[in-house]
C-alpha cells in the first residue's frame, strides 16, 4: 500500500490494487473478470507470480501439481482471459 500511494502522490500515474490466489483458477478468471471491467485496454501485461513451496507435493483445488499451476497455467489462463482485450489495444 505505501508503493502505491508513493506512485500516485509522485504523480507517475494512477494504482489499482487487484488481489486474487492464483492457486485458484476460479479466482484467476475473476481477476481478468474485474480488469475486464474495470479497463478499455490493456497497454502491458506482465505475469509475474511464482512460488516455491518445499515439502511433500501439494495440489491445488483445481487437482493440478501446486507449483505449476501458480506458476505456469494461471499466468497462461489470465492471459487467455485478457486476450481479446490485450488485442482490442494493440495500435
Amino acid at each position: 500500500m505505501e508503493l502505491l500511494a508513493e506512485i500516485e502522490a509522485e504523480g507517475r500515474g494512477s494504482v489499482r490494487l487487484y488481489l486474487a490466489d492464483l492457486a485458484s483458477f476460479d479466482e484467476v478468471r475473476s481477476l481478468a473478470w474485474a480488469i475486464r471491467r474495470d479497463y478499455d485496454r490493456i497497454d502491458v501485461l506482465i505475469n509475474n507470480a511464482r512460488i516455491w513451496l518445499e515439502g511433500p507435493r501439494q495440489l491445488s483445488d483445481d487437482g493440478n501439481e501446486l507449483h505449476f499451476q501458480v506458476n505456469y497455467l494461471s499466468s497462461f489462463l489470465l492471459t487467455r482471459e485478457l486476450l481479446p482485450l490485450l488485442r482490442r489495444s494493440a495500435p
